[in-house]
C-alpha cells in the first residue's frame, strides 16, 4: 500500500507511510493479539501498550525513511530504497516491542 501511495499514485513519502501505518494498526492488532502472541487479554494497559510501541516504531520509521531519503544514491533507487529500509527498521523495532514488552507475560503459554 506505501509503494503504491507513493510510486504508484504520488503521494509524497512522509503521506505515504502514514496512510500505510493508520490501516496497519487496526490490521495488525487483531493479528499480533490473537495469532502471532496468542494473548486474550483485551485490558487498557495492554492496548496502551500497543500504540506506544506503534507510536516508537513509527517513529523509528519515519526516521529512516528521511534519513535515506538523503543520501546520495541514484534518484530513481532512493525513494524505493527510503521506504524499504523504513519498513524493515518499523518491522523489527515494532516485533522487539510486542515481544518483549506488550505481550511478554503471555510468552511460552
Amino acid at each position: 500500500m506505501i509503494l503504491a501511495l507513493d510510486r504508484g499514485l504520488g503521494v509524497p513519502p512522509a503521506v505515504a507511510n502514514l496512510c500505510g501505518y493508520v490501516v496497519g494498526f487496526f490490521v495488525a492488532w487483531r493479528l499480533h493479539r490473537g495469532f502471532v502472541f496468542r494473548d486474550g487479554t483485551r485490558d487498557r494497559q495492554t492496548v496502551v501498550k500497543y500504540a506506544v510501541a506503534i507510536l516508537c516504531a513509527f517513529a523509528a520509521n519515519q526516521a529512516v525513511l528521511h534519513l535515506v531519503l538523503r543520501l546520495p544514491v541514484d534518484a530513481a533507487v532512493r525513494p524505493v530504497a527510503a521506504q524499504l529500509a523504513a519498513i524493515v527498521s518499523y518491522t523489527a523495532l515494532q516485533f522487539l516491542l510486542m515481544r518483549f514488552w506488550v505481550f511478554r507475560r503471555r510468552q511460552g503459554h
